[in-house]
Protein backbone atom coordinates (compact mmCIF):
# COMPACT_ATOMS: atom_id res chain seq x y z
CA UNK A 1 0.00 0.00 0.00
CA UNK A 2 1.37 3.41 -0.96
CA UNK A 3 1.67 5.82 1.98
CA UNK A 4 2.27 9.55 2.29
CA UNK A 5 5.93 10.48 2.98
CA UNK A 6 7.17 7.21 1.50
CA UNK A 7 10.35 7.49 -0.58
CA UNK A 8 10.32 5.25 -3.65
CA UNK A 9 12.13 4.79 -6.95
CA UNK A 10 10.04 5.54 -10.04
CA UNK A 11 10.47 5.21 -13.79
CA UNK A 12 8.84 8.11 -15.64
CA UNK A 13 6.91 6.92 -18.69
CA UNK A 14 4.97 10.05 -19.71
CA UNK A 15 4.54 13.81 -19.11
CA UNK A 16 1.28 15.64 -18.54
CA UNK A 17 0.19 19.09 -19.73
CA UNK A 18 1.36 20.74 -16.48
CA UNK A 19 4.88 19.38 -16.80
CA UNK A 20 4.50 16.58 -14.24
CA UNK A 21 6.26 13.31 -14.97
CA UNK A 22 3.92 10.32 -14.88
CA UNK A 23 4.86 7.00 -13.31
CA UNK A 24 2.97 3.84 -12.36
CA UNK A 25 3.52 2.03 -9.08
CA UNK A 26 1.47 -0.76 -7.45
CA UNK A 27 -1.71 0.24 -9.29
CA UNK A 28 -1.25 3.97 -8.70
CA UNK A 29 -0.68 6.65 -11.31
CA UNK A 30 1.81 9.04 -9.75
CA UNK A 31 2.38 12.63 -10.88
CA UNK A 32 5.96 13.66 -10.10
CA UNK A 33 7.21 17.24 -10.17
CA UNK A 34 10.56 18.00 -11.81
CA UNK A 35 10.68 14.65 -13.60
CA UNK A 36 10.92 13.96 -17.33
CA UNK A 37 9.90 11.09 -19.54
CA UNK A 38 12.52 8.26 -19.63
CA UNK A 39 14.04 9.39 -16.31
CA UNK A 40 14.38 7.24 -13.18
CA UNK A 41 13.97 9.23 -9.99
CA UNK A 42 13.82 8.83 -6.24
CA UNK A 43 10.64 10.58 -5.15
CA UNK A 44 8.85 11.63 -1.97
CA UNK A 45 5.11 10.88 -1.90
CA UNK A 46 3.22 14.05 -0.96
CA UNK A 47 -0.43 13.02 -1.32
CA UNK A 48 -2.22 9.71 -1.90
CA UNK A 49 -5.70 9.31 -3.37
CA UNK A 50 -7.73 6.28 -4.35
CA UNK A 51 -5.88 5.55 -7.61
CA UNK A 52 -3.51 8.49 -7.99
CA UNK A 53 -0.74 10.10 -5.99
CA UNK A 54 1.50 13.16 -6.15
CA UNK A 55 5.21 13.25 -5.47
CA UNK A 56 8.28 15.42 -5.82
CA UNK A 57 11.69 14.44 -7.12
CA UNK A 58 14.43 14.09 -4.52
CA UNK A 59 17.19 12.64 -6.70
CA UNK A 60 17.55 11.80 -10.39
CA UNK A 61 19.06 8.36 -10.91
CA UNK A 62 18.84 8.36 -14.71
CA UNK A 63 18.70 11.65 -16.62
CA UNK A 64 16.74 12.45 -19.77
CA UNK A 65 18.68 13.97 -22.65
CA UNK A 66 15.94 16.63 -22.79
CA UNK A 67 16.64 17.90 -19.27
CA UNK A 68 18.17 21.33 -19.01
CA UNK A 69 19.15 23.74 -16.25
CA UNK A 70 16.30 26.27 -15.92
CA UNK A 71 17.57 29.67 -17.08
CA UNK A 72 15.36 31.43 -14.52
CA UNK A 73 16.87 31.67 -11.00
CA UNK A 74 13.37 31.67 -9.45
CA UNK A 75 12.06 28.59 -11.25
CA UNK A 76 12.55 26.12 -8.37
CA UNK A 77 10.30 28.18 -6.05
CA UNK A 78 8.08 30.25 -8.34
CA UNK A 79 4.77 28.89 -9.60
CA UNK A 80 4.69 30.94 -12.79
CA UNK A 81 6.26 28.33 -15.13
CA UNK A 82 6.04 24.54 -15.32
CA UNK A 83 8.37 23.33 -18.07
CA UNK A 84 11.68 25.22 -17.86
CA UNK A 85 13.46 22.03 -16.74
CA UNK A 86 13.01 20.56 -20.22
CA UNK A 87 14.27 21.70 -23.62
CA UNK A 88 11.95 23.91 -25.65
CA UNK A 89 11.62 21.26 -28.35
CA UNK A 90 10.56 18.74 -25.71
CA UNK A 91 8.03 21.24 -24.35
CA UNK A 92 6.50 21.59 -27.83
CA UNK A 93 6.39 17.81 -28.23
CA UNK A 94 4.68 17.35 -24.84
CA UNK A 95 2.09 20.04 -25.57
CA UNK A 96 1.37 18.62 -29.01
CA UNK A 97 0.97 15.12 -27.58
CA UNK A 98 -1.39 16.32 -24.82
CA UNK A 99 -3.46 18.26 -27.35
CA UNK A 100 -3.71 15.19 -29.60
CA UNK A 101 -4.82 13.01 -26.67
CA UNK A 102 -7.53 15.49 -25.75
CA UNK A 103 -8.85 15.62 -29.31
CA UNK A 104 -8.85 11.84 -29.68
CA UNK A 105 -10.97 11.44 -26.54
CA UNK A 106 -13.71 13.36 -28.37
CA UNK A 107 -13.12 12.60 -32.04
CA UNK A 108 -11.25 9.32 -32.24
CA UNK A 109 -8.07 8.92 -34.25
CA UNK A 110 -6.84 12.25 -35.62
CA UNK A 111 -3.70 13.63 -37.21
CA UNK A 112 -2.18 16.66 -35.50
CA UNK A 113 0.61 18.66 -37.09
CA UNK A 114 3.70 19.44 -35.00
CA UNK A 115 3.38 22.47 -32.73
CA UNK A 116 4.91 25.57 -34.29
CA UNK A 117 7.28 27.09 -31.76
CA UNK A 118 7.86 30.75 -31.05
CA UNK A 119 10.98 32.52 -32.23
CA UNK A 120 11.90 32.73 -28.56
CA UNK A 121 10.16 31.20 -25.52
CA UNK A 122 11.17 34.16 -23.38
CA UNK A 123 9.92 37.74 -22.84
CA UNK A 124 6.78 37.18 -24.90
CA UNK A 125 3.78 37.77 -22.62
CA UNK A 126 1.61 40.81 -23.28
CA UNK A 127 -0.35 40.47 -20.04
CA UNK A 128 0.78 39.78 -16.51
CA UNK A 129 -1.12 39.87 -13.22
CA UNK A 130 0.84 39.81 -9.99
CA UNK A 131 -0.15 39.78 -6.32
CA UNK A 132 1.32 42.64 -4.28
CA UNK A 133 2.91 41.86 -0.92
CA UNK A 134 5.19 43.30 1.73
CA UNK A 135 8.44 41.54 2.62
CA UNK A 136 11.39 42.91 4.63
CA UNK A 137 9.77 46.33 4.95
CA UNK A 138 9.19 46.88 1.26
CA UNK A 139 6.56 46.22 -1.36
CA UNK A 140 7.14 43.27 -3.68
CA UNK A 141 5.35 41.55 -6.55
CA UNK A 142 5.77 38.05 -7.88
CA UNK A 143 4.04 34.76 -8.58
CA UNK A 144 2.79 32.57 -5.78
CA UNK A 145 4.85 29.61 -4.69
CA UNK A 146 3.11 26.40 -5.87
CA UNK A 147 0.22 25.28 -3.63
CA UNK A 148 0.53 28.38 -1.45
CA UNK A 149 -0.12 32.11 -1.30
CA UNK A 150 3.50 32.92 -0.49
CA UNK A 151 4.76 35.50 -2.97
CA UNK A 152 8.13 34.76 -4.55
CA UNK A 153 9.59 38.21 -5.30
CA UNK A 154 11.51 38.57 -8.54
CA UNK A 155 13.28 41.46 -10.20
CA UNK A 156 13.28 39.90 -13.66
CA UNK A 157 10.60 37.57 -15.00
CA UNK A 158 11.77 35.78 -18.15
CA UNK A 159 8.30 35.40 -19.67
CA UNK A 160 7.04 38.96 -19.33
CA UNK A 161 7.64 41.68 -21.91
CA UNK A 162 11.02 43.29 -21.17
CA UNK A 163 9.50 46.77 -20.83
CA UNK A 164 7.00 45.50 -18.25
CA UNK A 165 9.56 45.42 -15.46
CA UNK A 166 10.29 49.14 -15.86
CA UNK A 167 6.62 49.94 -15.24
CA UNK A 168 6.47 47.56 -12.27
CA UNK A 169 9.58 49.09 -10.69
CA UNK A 170 8.16 52.59 -11.14
CA UNK A 171 4.94 51.62 -9.32
CA UNK A 172 6.81 49.75 -6.55
CA UNK A 173 8.99 52.79 -5.94
CA UNK A 174 5.88 54.94 -5.54
CA UNK A 175 4.30 52.39 -3.18
CA UNK A 176 7.40 52.31 -0.99
CA UNK A 177 7.16 56.07 -0.55
CA UNK A 178 3.43 56.29 0.09
CA UNK A 179 0.85 55.53 2.78
CA UNK A 180 -0.77 52.72 0.79
CA UNK A 181 -0.83 49.42 2.71
CA UNK A 182 -0.57 45.90 1.25
CA UNK A 183 -3.67 43.72 1.35
CA UNK A 184 -3.81 41.12 4.15
CA UNK A 185 -5.73 37.98 3.13
CA UNK A 186 -6.10 36.75 6.71
CA UNK A 187 -7.97 39.83 7.93
CA UNK A 188 -9.30 41.26 4.64
CA UNK A 189 -7.67 44.59 5.42
CA UNK A 190 -5.18 46.87 3.68
CA UNK A 191 -5.29 48.55 0.31
CA UNK A 192 -3.56 47.19 -2.81
CA UNK A 193 -4.13 43.57 -3.82
CA UNK A 194 -2.90 43.01 -7.38
CA UNK A 195 -1.10 44.74 -10.21
CA UNK A 196 -2.13 43.91 -13.79
CA UNK A 197 -0.35 45.14 -16.91
CA UNK A 198 -1.15 44.73 -20.59
CA UNK A 199 1.15 45.77 -23.38
CA UNK A 200 0.77 45.99 -27.16
CA UNK A 201 3.34 45.55 -29.91
CA UNK A 202 4.45 49.20 -29.57
CA UNK A 203 5.20 48.71 -25.86
CA UNK A 204 2.24 50.85 -24.81
CA UNK A 205 0.72 49.82 -21.48
CA UNK A 206 -2.62 49.56 -19.77
CA UNK A 207 -2.22 49.41 -15.98
CA UNK A 208 -4.92 48.03 -13.68
CA UNK A 209 -4.45 48.40 -9.93
CA UNK A 210 -6.71 46.25 -7.77
CA UNK A 211 -7.62 47.81 -4.40
CA UNK A 212 -9.81 46.57 -1.58
CA UNK A 213 -11.77 49.79 -1.45
CA UNK A 214 -11.81 53.23 -3.00
CA UNK A 215 -10.34 55.86 -0.70
CA UNK A 216 -9.02 59.37 -1.21
CA UNK A 217 -5.42 58.22 -0.77
CA UNK A 218 -5.88 55.63 -3.50
CA UNK A 219 -6.70 58.26 -6.11
CA UNK A 220 -3.90 60.46 -4.78
CA UNK A 221 -1.44 57.59 -5.21
CA UNK A 222 -2.62 56.70 -8.73
CA UNK A 223 -2.21 60.32 -9.82
CA UNK A 224 1.51 60.01 -9.03
CA UNK A 225 2.04 57.34 -11.67
CA UNK A 226 3.92 58.97 -14.51
CA UNK A 227 5.44 57.07 -17.40
CA UNK A 228 5.16 57.97 -21.08
CA UNK A 229 4.60 54.31 -22.00
CA UNK A 230 1.44 54.09 -19.89
CA UNK A 231 -1.54 54.93 -22.11
CA UNK A 232 -4.37 53.80 -19.84
CA UNK A 233 -4.94 53.36 -16.09
CA UNK A 234 -7.85 51.69 -14.34
CA UNK A 235 -8.62 51.11 -10.68
CA UNK A 236 -10.49 47.91 -9.88
CA UNK A 237 -12.28 47.56 -6.55
CA UNK A 238 -12.45 44.10 -4.98
CA UNK A 239 -13.74 44.24 -1.38
CA UNK A 240 -14.41 40.52 -1.01
CA UNK A 241 -12.35 38.04 1.00
CA UNK A 242 -11.70 35.84 -2.03
CA UNK A 243 -8.99 34.39 -4.24
CA UNK A 244 -10.63 35.96 -7.29
CA UNK A 245 -8.36 38.73 -8.52
CA UNK A 246 -10.81 41.23 -9.96
CA UNK A 247 -13.91 42.79 -8.46
CA UNK A 248 -16.92 44.00 -10.41
CA UNK A 249 -16.21 47.74 -10.30
CA UNK A 250 -13.79 49.40 -12.72
CA UNK A 251 -12.87 53.07 -12.54
CA UNK A 252 -11.12 54.62 -15.53
CA UNK A 253 -8.73 57.28 -14.21
CA UNK A 254 -6.26 58.09 -16.98
CA UNK A 255 -5.71 57.99 -20.73
CA UNK A 256 -7.49 55.84 -23.27
CA UNK A 257 -10.26 53.46 -22.25
CA UNK A 258 -8.88 50.73 -24.49
CA UNK A 259 -5.40 49.60 -25.43
CA UNK A 260 -5.00 49.92 -29.19
CA UNK A 261 -4.13 47.01 -31.41
CA UNK A 262 -2.25 47.07 -34.68
CA UNK A 263 -2.51 45.05 -37.86
CA UNK A 264 0.31 43.49 -39.81
CA UNK A 265 0.57 41.16 -42.79
CA UNK A 266 1.97 37.71 -42.15
CA UNK A 267 2.46 34.51 -44.16
CA UNK A 268 0.51 31.53 -42.85
CA UNK A 269 3.07 28.77 -42.35
CA UNK A 270 0.70 26.04 -43.56
CA UNK A 271 -1.36 27.69 -46.30
CA UNK A 272 1.56 29.91 -47.44
CA UNK A 273 -0.97 32.68 -48.03
CA UNK A 274 -0.73 36.24 -46.82
CA UNK A 275 -3.11 37.03 -43.97
CA UNK A 276 -4.02 40.03 -41.85
CA UNK A 277 -3.04 39.49 -38.24
CA UNK A 278 -4.38 41.72 -35.48
CA UNK A 279 -2.00 42.10 -32.56
CA UNK A 280 -4.49 42.83 -29.80
CA UNK A 281 -3.23 43.41 -26.27
CA UNK A 282 -6.78 43.60 -24.95
CA UNK A 283 -7.55 40.06 -26.05
CA UNK A 284 -4.22 38.65 -24.81
CA UNK A 285 -3.97 36.60 -28.01
CA UNK A 286 -3.04 37.26 -31.62
CA UNK A 287 -6.43 37.09 -33.35
CA UNK A 288 -7.89 37.87 -36.73
CA UNK A 289 -11.54 37.67 -35.70
CA UNK A 290 -13.97 40.57 -35.31
CA UNK A 291 -15.18 39.37 -31.92
CA UNK A 292 -11.92 40.66 -30.42
CA UNK A 293 -13.48 44.11 -30.71
CA UNK A 294 -16.85 42.88 -29.51
CA UNK A 295 -16.08 40.62 -26.58
CA UNK A 296 -13.00 42.12 -25.03
CA UNK A 297 -14.65 45.43 -24.25
CA UNK A 298 -13.64 45.55 -20.60
CA UNK A 299 -10.15 46.42 -19.33
CA UNK A 300 -9.83 42.98 -17.74
CA UNK A 301 -9.92 41.43 -21.21
CA UNK A 302 -13.30 39.84 -20.61
CA UNK A 303 -16.95 40.42 -21.41
CA UNK A 304 -18.94 40.66 -18.17
CA UNK A 305 -16.90 38.02 -16.36
CA UNK A 306 -16.65 35.58 -19.26
CA UNK A 307 -13.46 33.60 -19.81
CA UNK A 308 -13.58 32.71 -23.51
CA UNK A 309 -15.31 33.91 -26.69
CA UNK A 310 -17.58 30.83 -26.60
CA UNK A 311 -18.57 31.63 -23.02
CA UNK A 312 -19.28 35.23 -24.04
CA UNK A 313 -21.53 34.02 -26.87
CA UNK A 314 -23.55 31.98 -24.38
CA UNK A 315 -23.96 34.98 -22.07
CA UNK A 316 -25.11 37.19 -24.95
CA UNK A 317 -27.49 34.55 -26.28
CA UNK A 318 -28.97 34.12 -22.82
CA UNK A 319 -29.48 37.86 -22.37
CA UNK A 320 -31.10 38.12 -25.79
CA UNK A 321 -33.13 34.92 -25.27
CA UNK A 322 -32.04 33.79 -28.74
CA UNK A 323 -32.82 30.13 -29.54
CA UNK A 324 -29.87 27.76 -29.18
CA UNK A 325 -29.44 27.39 -32.93
CA UNK A 326 -27.95 30.90 -32.95
CA UNK A 327 -25.01 29.69 -30.86
CA UNK A 328 -22.37 31.17 -33.15
CA UNK A 329 -22.53 34.84 -32.30
CA UNK A 330 -19.49 35.54 -34.45
CA UNK A 331 -21.32 34.48 -37.63
CA UNK A 332 -24.37 36.49 -36.60
CA UNK A 333 -22.21 39.55 -36.00
CA UNK A 334 -20.53 39.11 -39.39
CA UNK A 335 -23.95 38.86 -41.03
CA UNK A 336 -25.09 42.10 -39.42
CA UNK A 337 -21.91 43.84 -40.63
CA UNK A 338 -22.62 42.74 -44.20
CA UNK A 339 -26.25 43.82 -43.96
CA UNK A 340 -25.08 47.25 -42.83
CA UNK A 341 -22.99 47.61 -45.98
CA UNK A 342 -19.60 46.34 -44.88
CA UNK A 343 -17.49 44.96 -47.71
CA UNK A 344 -17.82 41.16 -47.72
CA UNK A 345 -14.13 40.86 -48.62
CA UNK A 346 -13.17 42.78 -45.48
CA UNK A 347 -15.49 40.67 -43.32
CA UNK A 348 -14.07 37.48 -44.84
CA UNK A 349 -10.54 38.66 -44.10
CA UNK A 350 -11.47 39.51 -40.52
CA UNK A 351 -12.95 36.05 -40.01
CA UNK A 352 -9.89 34.37 -41.47
CA UNK A 353 -11.97 32.46 -44.05
CA UNK A 354 -10.12 30.83 -46.91
CA UNK A 355 -12.58 32.13 -49.52
CA UNK A 356 -15.29 34.78 -49.80
CA UNK A 357 -17.71 31.99 -50.73
CA UNK A 358 -17.35 30.57 -47.19
CA UNK A 359 -18.36 33.92 -45.72
CA UNK A 360 -21.27 34.24 -48.13
CA UNK A 361 -22.53 30.73 -47.28
CA UNK A 362 -22.54 31.64 -43.59
CA UNK A 363 -24.33 34.88 -44.40
CA UNK A 364 -27.06 33.00 -46.26
CA UNK A 365 -27.40 30.34 -43.57
CA UNK A 366 -27.67 32.84 -40.72
CA UNK A 367 -30.02 35.15 -42.63
CA UNK A 368 -32.38 32.29 -43.45
CA UNK A 369 -32.55 31.22 -39.82
CA UNK A 370 -32.90 34.61 -38.17
CA UNK A 371 -36.45 35.45 -37.18
CA UNK A 372 -37.51 39.08 -37.30
CA UNK A 373 -37.82 39.48 -33.53
CA UNK A 374 -34.35 37.95 -33.06
CA UNK A 375 -32.90 40.48 -35.50
CA UNK A 376 -34.56 43.32 -33.61
CA UNK A 377 -33.27 42.15 -30.23
CA UNK A 378 -29.79 41.66 -31.65
CA UNK A 379 -29.81 45.11 -33.22
CA UNK A 380 -30.88 46.87 -30.01
CA UNK A 381 -28.38 44.93 -27.94
CA UNK A 382 -25.33 45.59 -30.11
CA UNK A 383 -26.01 49.33 -30.32
CA UNK A 384 -25.70 49.55 -26.52
CA UNK A 385 -22.19 48.05 -26.65
CA UNK A 386 -20.63 50.65 -28.92
CA UNK A 387 -19.56 47.92 -31.35
CA UNK A 388 -17.86 49.00 -34.59
CA UNK A 389 -20.48 48.71 -37.33
CA UNK A 390 -18.02 48.15 -40.16
CA UNK A 391 -15.33 45.55 -40.59
CA UNK A 392 -12.69 48.11 -41.37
Amino acid sequence: MLLKNAIIELEITDTDYEGFGIAHYEGYTIFVSNALETEVVRALILKVGKNIAFAKTLDIIKYSKERMIPPCPYYAKCGGCDMMHMSYQEELRVKGKCFKKTLEKMLGKVKVNPVVGAKSPFYYRNKIQLPVGYIDDKFVVGFYQPRSHNIIPSDNCMIENKETRKIINHILELLNNDTIYPYDEATNTGDIRHLILRVNEKNEFMVILVFREMRAKVMKFVNKINNSKIKSIYININPKATNVILGEEFIHVYGDKYLKHYEKKVINEYTKREEIKIVDAEAELDVNLPEARLIFVKPNGQFRGTETPRHAYKVINYELKIPSRFHDFRDTHATRLIEKGADIKAVSKRLGHSTIQTTYNIYVRVTNKMESDTVDRFEKYTTTLDIPQTAE
